[in-house]
């Protein structure tokens, strides 16, 4: 992608909605790249674009036609990346995140456990044992 953005010398100027992981990969990647300026778009802002001409339907053709149209009408501003830092603590939080979901799910699952007569207690166990893991590592 970003050979042919800069093929022959030219430089370039890419908008990219900020959706997920492989989003900011490429953000980082096309930021990286010699000649070519990011711009990352908060992703309300092309589908309010959208709903303001009052079209509901919704396919990857009409997005991108809403973010060359939203971009020809607003500032182009360029991205800079957060410091590494800030990376770090997104994927700690996140990765705490999701151990509290699982931690709720394993409760869940032994309070079922501990209220049904056809559990036997070595589940029981066996949960009990996963909820004092899941409590140090996210404590950890």
């Amino acid at each position: 992608m970003v050979r042919r953005l800069t093929k022959s010398g030219r430089s370039a100027r890419v908008v990219r909605e900020a959706k997920g992981i492989y989003s900011l990969d490429l953000a980082l990647a096309l930021h990286r790249a010699p000649r070519i300026e990011v711009m990352v778009a908060n992703p309300r802002a092309p589908r309010d674009f959208v709903k303001a001409f009052m079209l509901r339907s919704k396919t990857d053709n009409l997005d991108a036609s809403a973010l060359l149209e939203l971009v020809r009408r607003m500032p182009f501003v360029s991205w800079r990346p957060p410091r590494q830092t800030a990376f770090a603590l997104r994927a700690f939080s996140r990765r705490i995140a999701a151990l509290i979901k699982i931690r709720t799910q394993e409760r869940n699952r032994l309070h079922a456990a501990e209220h049904s007569r056809e559990s036997p207690a070595a589940i029981r166990r066996d949960i009990e044992v996963n909820l004092r893991h899941l409590d140090r590592r996210i404590n950890r």
